[in-house]
């Protein structure tokens, strides 16, 4: 699938029919290698994805670092999110 629309609606149905559980954890929509894209056409992608997706859709490259302190930020601040969800009784850890 090269289109990343596409690419993401197939894999929330792969997500769904493993685990209905997966499904409802938080998620982080990362649109990666955008250094090869145009910024008009990342723009565009982004603000399509946001339309599909609850939560946030982040542009990053790994070549030229782009991005990856924002993509940081958000997987610790998800994660202790999660966690002390799980400390309150709120998660089920399995």
């Amino acid at each position: 699938i090269n289109d990343p629309i596409d690419r993401y609606r197939f894999l929330q149905d792969e997500v769904t029919k493993f685990s209905t559980d997966l499904q409802q954890l938080p998620q982080i929509v990362v649109l990666s290698k955008i250094d090869l894209i145009p910024e008009a056409e990342q723009r565009a992608l982004k603000a399509e994805l946001e339309t599909q997706c609850d939560g946030p859709v982040l542009l990053i490259s790994s070549a030229t670092r782009t991005g990856l302190d924002p993509l940081k930020h958000i997987c610790a601040q998800q994660l202790r999110e999660l966690l002390q969800q799980e400390e309150e009784g709120c998660l089920d850890p399995s």
